[in-house]
């Protein structure tokens, strides 16, 4: 099943990261909770979905009082992930509107693991793309996220999720705080969202900067279900794959 977003507005502004290599373009999406109703309503809707969404991916860790910190953990990372995919579909179809590109980003209900796609985006020729997107809170700031320490995240394996269907993008959020500041951060007058670019699916196949790695992003939903290793492909790091302006082109012009 698909859904559109309401369209409340927020504060949304470029933001440049100055790396060595590079400047690297990102978009702030700033939430005032204390002085914006819509933005508060907005929030909430958000949050209440993430929390339903993390006794979905993990029922057992929700009922099981010995696990209670491990839960905290996929209810954060689930509210994190419901932003970030918001923000994600909110600037794709905002993008798309004052280009008039008669393209739509859709938020997708989840139903599993395994066939769960973030965001469906259509074009006018009816055809149909991927997109997924993945968080993390490099609580080290924003510039050394994307200039030095964290990845493009693209397609997985693990003891649980054996063979991952490849997207045709991977998207990119970062929330430079740590993860367990996240409620504190939301009911703030403060609150920022950064888009930090992503990759298309021939880039992390690719490119020079690309590899096969070995670690687990515990910002997944999808990691969250085994702790065990995963193999994931990357592009690292962030700053190596294309900036904001650049993959948001990409995807709604349907290029690869």
């Amino acid at each position: 099943m698909r859904k559109t977003d309401e369209k409340i507005l927020m504060k949304v502004k470029d933001y440049v990261v100055d790396c060595p290599e590079k400047k690297f373009c990102a978009t702030e999406f700033e939430f005032k909770y204390q002085s914006n109703t819509h933005d508060a309503i907005l929030l909430r809707r958000l949050i209440n979905r993430g929390r339903k969404l993390a006794k979905v991916v993990n029922p057992t860790l929700a009922r099981d009082a010995s696990r209670r910190r491990n839960f905290e953990t996929v209810r954060r990372n689930c509210i994190a992930g419901i932003i970030a995919e918001y923000c994600w579909r909110y600037w794709l179809n905002f993008e798309a509107r004052k280009r008039s590109l008669k393209v739509s980003a859709m938020y997708m209900v989840f139903q599993s693991v395994d066939k769960h796609i973030d965001i469906s985006i259509t074009y006018p020729d009816v055809t149909s793309r991927t997109v997924e997107v993945r968080s993390s809170f490099p609580y080290t700031g924003l510039e050394n996220g994307v200039c030095r320490v964290f990845d493009i995240i693209g397609w997985y394996v693990n003891p649980v999720k054996t063979k991952e269907i490849r997207k045709d993008y991977y998207v990119r959020v970062l929330y430079p705080f740590h993860s367990k500041e996240l409620r504190n951060k939301l009911i703030s007058d403060s609150f920022s969202v950064f888009l930090t670019g992503g990759a298309t699916r021939c880039l992390l196949e690719q490119s020079p900067y690309s590899k096969d790695k070995n670690f687990i992003p515990y910002d997944d939903i999808d990691s969250m279900l085994s702790y065990e290793l995963g193999t994931y492909r990357v592009i690292e790091p962030i700053v190596n794959a294309y900036d904001t302006p650049k993959i948001t082109d990409y995807i709604l012009n349907q290029k690869m």
